[in-house]
């Protein structure tokens, strides 16, 4: 059995799109400080809301992690 590690985000997205059972996601609201009152230039995540804000996004907390990778692995498998 390989032993798959490490984030890449992008097969995520399109896993999502072919199986978005693998994903837990929350409707949440996103946002980028940018004038620096918090967090300057970091990605902030309302997971309670209680900034009041709405919500932008759909936030994947949790992954299938043996699905996903049985997934991506079948699909590398398919191109022979």
């Amino acid at each position: 059995m390989l032993i798959y590690s490490g984030p890449i985000h992008d097969a995520c997205t399109i896993a999502d799109l072919i199986q978005p059972s693998l994903f837990d996601c929350k409707h949440v609201h996103v946002d980028t400080e940018t004038r620096g009152e918090f967090t300057y230039g970091m990605t902030s995540v309302d997971m309670s809301g209680v900034t009041g804000q709405q919500a932008n996004v759909m936030f994947a907390r949790h992954v299938n992690r043996d699905g996903f990778w049985e997934l991506f692995s079948d699909a590398l498998k398919s191109y022979g």
